[in-house]
Protein backbone atom coordinates (compact mmCIF):
# COMPACT_ATOMS: atom_id res chain seq x y z
CA UNK A 1 0.00 0.00 0.00
CA UNK A 2 1.18 3.45 -0.88
CA UNK A 3 2.99 5.32 1.86
CA UNK A 4 0.37 7.61 3.37
CA UNK A 5 2.49 8.35 6.39
CA UNK A 6 1.92 12.04 5.95
CA UNK A 7 3.23 12.74 9.41
CA UNK A 8 6.59 11.88 7.91
CA UNK A 9 5.77 14.16 4.99
CA UNK A 10 4.89 17.01 7.32
CA UNK A 11 8.07 16.46 9.30
CA UNK A 12 10.03 16.63 6.08
CA UNK A 13 8.14 19.75 5.09
CA UNK A 14 8.98 21.34 8.41
CA UNK A 15 12.60 20.26 8.41
CA UNK A 16 15.00 23.06 8.90
CA UNK A 17 12.67 25.35 10.83
CA UNK A 18 9.14 25.88 12.07
CA UNK A 19 6.57 25.48 9.31
CA UNK A 20 4.65 28.50 10.56
CA UNK A 21 7.46 30.85 9.59
CA UNK A 22 8.39 29.21 6.29
CA UNK A 23 7.35 30.78 3.02
CA UNK A 24 5.16 28.73 0.70
CA UNK A 25 8.00 28.52 -1.82
CA UNK A 26 10.29 27.04 0.84
CA UNK A 27 7.67 24.45 1.73
CA UNK A 28 7.32 23.58 -1.95
CA UNK A 29 11.01 22.74 -2.13
CA UNK A 30 10.84 20.53 0.93
CA UNK A 31 7.71 18.75 -0.27
CA UNK A 32 9.40 18.20 -3.62
CA UNK A 33 12.27 16.42 -1.89
CA UNK A 34 9.86 14.44 0.29
CA UNK A 35 7.70 13.34 -2.63
CA UNK A 36 10.74 12.32 -4.66
CA UNK A 37 11.99 10.27 -1.73
CA UNK A 38 8.59 8.64 -1.24
CA UNK A 39 8.06 7.74 -4.91
CA UNK A 40 11.68 7.23 -5.84
CA UNK A 41 10.69 8.27 -9.33
CA UNK A 42 8.68 5.07 -9.66
CA UNK A 43 5.74 3.24 -8.19
CA UNK A 44 5.47 1.54 -4.86
CA UNK A 45 5.03 -2.23 -5.33
CA UNK A 46 1.57 -2.40 -3.76
CA UNK A 47 0.02 0.22 -6.01
CA UNK A 48 1.86 -0.61 -9.24
CA UNK A 49 1.69 3.07 -10.06
CA UNK A 50 3.28 5.04 -12.81
CA UNK A 51 4.65 8.52 -12.23
CA UNK A 52 3.91 11.16 -14.83
CA UNK A 53 6.22 14.17 -14.97
CA UNK A 54 5.17 17.39 -16.60
CA UNK A 55 7.59 19.07 -18.99
CA UNK A 56 10.03 21.37 -17.11
CA UNK A 57 8.90 24.69 -18.57
CA UNK A 58 8.91 28.11 -16.98
CA UNK A 59 5.32 28.92 -17.99
CA UNK A 60 2.45 27.01 -19.52
CA UNK A 61 1.10 27.59 -23.04
CA UNK A 62 -1.42 30.08 -21.65
CA UNK A 63 1.35 32.16 -20.09
CA UNK A 64 0.54 31.03 -16.56
CA UNK A 65 3.18 29.52 -14.23
CA UNK A 66 3.95 25.87 -14.85
CA UNK A 67 2.36 23.38 -12.42
CA UNK A 68 4.25 22.71 -9.20
CA UNK A 69 4.82 19.40 -7.45
CA UNK A 70 2.29 19.92 -4.66
CA UNK A 71 -0.06 22.19 -6.57
CA UNK A 72 -0.95 25.81 -6.00
CA UNK A 73 -2.07 27.28 -2.71
CA UNK A 74 -5.74 26.58 -2.06
CA UNK A 75 -7.86 29.51 -0.92
CA UNK A 76 -11.04 27.39 -0.86
CA UNK A 77 -10.92 23.63 -0.20
CA UNK A 78 -13.85 23.25 -2.59
CA UNK A 79 -11.29 23.81 -5.35
CA UNK A 80 -9.89 20.33 -4.81
CA UNK A 81 -12.79 18.44 -3.19
CA UNK A 82 -15.23 18.57 -6.09
CA UNK A 83 -16.44 16.13 -8.75
CA UNK A 84 -16.19 18.14 -11.95
CA UNK A 85 -12.42 17.52 -11.95
CA UNK A 86 -10.86 16.06 -15.10
CA UNK A 87 -7.59 14.25 -15.66
CA UNK A 88 -6.36 17.20 -17.72
CA UNK A 89 -7.01 19.50 -14.77
CA UNK A 90 -4.99 17.23 -12.48
CA UNK A 91 -2.03 17.01 -14.87
CA UNK A 92 -2.14 20.76 -15.37
CA UNK A 93 -2.16 21.57 -11.65
CA UNK A 94 0.56 19.14 -10.44
CA UNK A 95 3.91 18.50 -12.09
CA UNK A 96 4.14 14.89 -10.86
CA UNK A 97 1.21 12.48 -10.68
CA UNK A 98 1.19 8.81 -9.67
CA UNK A 99 -1.20 6.80 -11.84
CA UNK A 100 -2.21 3.18 -12.33
CA UNK A 101 -3.99 3.06 -8.96
CA UNK A 102 -7.36 1.52 -8.13
CA UNK A 103 -7.18 -1.79 -10.00
CA UNK A 104 -9.57 -2.70 -12.82
CA UNK A 105 -12.61 -0.80 -11.58
CA UNK A 106 -11.02 2.63 -11.24
CA UNK A 107 -8.09 4.64 -12.54
CA UNK A 108 -6.47 6.59 -9.71
CA UNK A 109 -4.36 9.75 -9.89
CA UNK A 110 -2.43 10.53 -6.70
CA UNK A 111 -0.69 13.82 -5.97
CA UNK A 112 1.10 15.42 -3.02
CA UNK A 113 -0.84 18.22 -1.40
CA UNK A 114 0.07 21.24 0.72
CA UNK A 115 -2.76 23.77 0.61
CA UNK A 116 -0.87 26.48 2.52
CA UNK A 117 0.85 27.23 5.83
CA UNK A 118 -2.08 28.16 8.09
CA UNK A 119 -3.13 25.80 10.87
CA UNK A 120 -6.33 24.87 9.03
CA UNK A 121 -4.44 23.95 5.84
CA UNK A 122 -3.86 20.35 4.76
CA UNK A 123 -0.68 18.39 4.02
CA UNK A 124 -0.60 14.86 2.67
CA UNK A 125 -1.63 12.85 -0.39
CA UNK A 126 -4.75 13.36 -2.49
CA UNK A 127 -6.14 10.76 -4.91
CA UNK A 128 -8.81 11.07 -7.58
CA UNK A 129 -10.45 7.84 -8.81
CA UNK A 130 -12.13 7.78 -12.24
CA UNK A 131 -14.45 5.20 -13.77
CA UNK A 132 -13.71 3.68 -17.20
CA UNK A 133 -16.10 6.34 -18.57
CA UNK A 134 -13.69 8.99 -17.20
CA UNK A 135 -16.14 10.18 -14.55
CA UNK A 136 -14.77 11.02 -11.12
CA UNK A 137 -16.22 8.58 -8.60
CA UNK A 138 -14.12 8.96 -5.45
CA UNK A 139 -11.68 11.36 -3.80
CA UNK A 140 -9.45 10.29 -0.94
CA UNK A 141 -7.15 12.30 1.28
CA UNK A 142 -4.63 10.97 3.78
CA UNK A 143 -2.78 13.60 5.71
CA UNK A 144 -2.59 16.02 8.58
CA UNK A 145 -3.86 19.42 9.65
CA UNK A 146 -3.67 21.67 12.67
CA UNK A 147 -7.36 22.63 12.67
CA UNK A 148 -10.09 20.41 11.19
CA UNK A 149 -12.92 22.97 11.22
CA UNK A 150 -12.27 24.36 7.74
CA UNK A 151 -12.42 20.91 6.15
CA UNK A 152 -15.39 19.78 8.25
CA UNK A 153 -17.38 22.86 7.35
CA UNK A 154 -17.03 22.02 3.66
CA UNK A 155 -17.93 18.36 4.17
CA UNK A 156 -20.97 19.15 6.33
CA UNK A 157 -22.43 21.95 4.23
CA UNK A 158 -21.71 20.59 0.75
CA UNK A 159 -21.78 16.82 1.17
CA UNK A 160 -24.05 16.22 4.18
CA UNK A 161 -21.52 14.73 6.60
CA UNK A 162 -22.78 14.18 10.16
CA UNK A 163 -21.05 13.21 13.40
CA UNK A 164 -21.15 9.53 14.34
CA UNK A 165 -20.50 8.15 17.82
CA UNK A 166 -17.67 5.61 18.00
CA UNK A 167 -16.36 3.24 20.63
CA UNK A 168 -12.94 4.85 20.42
CA UNK A 169 -12.80 8.23 22.21
CA UNK A 170 -9.56 9.11 20.43
CA UNK A 171 -11.18 9.05 16.98
CA UNK A 172 -13.76 11.51 15.65
CA UNK A 173 -15.87 10.20 12.76
CA UNK A 174 -18.20 11.98 10.35
CA UNK A 175 -20.11 10.00 7.72
CA UNK A 176 -22.64 10.25 4.92
CA UNK A 177 -24.88 7.15 5.20
CA UNK A 178 -26.72 5.63 2.27
CA UNK A 179 -30.36 4.61 2.39
CA UNK A 180 -29.43 0.97 3.02
CA UNK A 181 -27.39 1.95 6.07
CA UNK A 182 -23.99 1.46 4.47
CA UNK A 183 -21.38 4.19 4.69
CA UNK A 184 -21.02 6.24 1.54
CA UNK A 185 -18.39 8.77 2.56
CA UNK A 186 -16.38 9.05 5.75
CA UNK A 187 -13.74 11.12 7.48
CA UNK A 188 -11.79 9.86 10.47
CA UNK A 189 -9.84 12.32 12.60
CA UNK A 190 -7.31 11.31 15.23
CA UNK A 191 -5.22 13.63 17.38
CA UNK A 192 -1.48 13.16 17.10
CA UNK A 193 0.03 11.41 20.09
CA UNK A 194 2.69 14.09 20.33
CA UNK A 195 1.78 17.67 19.45
CA UNK A 196 4.68 20.04 18.75
CA UNK A 197 4.27 23.80 18.77
CA UNK A 198 6.58 24.24 15.76
CA UNK A 199 4.63 21.73 13.62
CA UNK A 200 1.06 23.05 13.63
CA UNK A 201 -0.02 21.10 10.55
CA UNK A 202 0.72 17.81 12.33
CA UNK A 203 -1.78 18.05 15.19
CA UNK A 204 -4.46 15.86 13.61
CA UNK A 205 -4.29 12.83 11.34
CA UNK A 206 -7.06 12.83 8.73
CA UNK A 207 -8.35 9.96 6.60
CA UNK A 208 -11.08 10.97 4.13
CA UNK A 209 -13.06 8.95 1.59
CA UNK A 210 -15.45 11.10 -0.42
CA UNK A 211 -17.80 9.38 -2.87
CA UNK A 212 -19.50 11.20 -5.72
CA UNK A 213 -22.96 12.06 -4.35
CA UNK A 214 -24.45 11.92 -7.85
CA UNK A 215 -23.56 8.24 -8.24
CA UNK A 216 -25.85 7.01 -5.44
Amino acid sequence: MFKIAVLGLVLLVAAGGPIAVCSFSEIRGRVSDAWSAMTGGSATPGDQALVLDAQPVEVGPDGLPAPSLEGAEVADLAEIFRFDVTTSWILGRWSRVSTGLGGIEFQGYRVPLVTGTAENDLAGSLTYYFTPARQLQRITFQGTTGDTRRLLQLLITRYGFARRVTDDPTVVVYQVPTFNGQTKSEIRIEAARIVKADQPLGRFHVSLVLQNPAKG
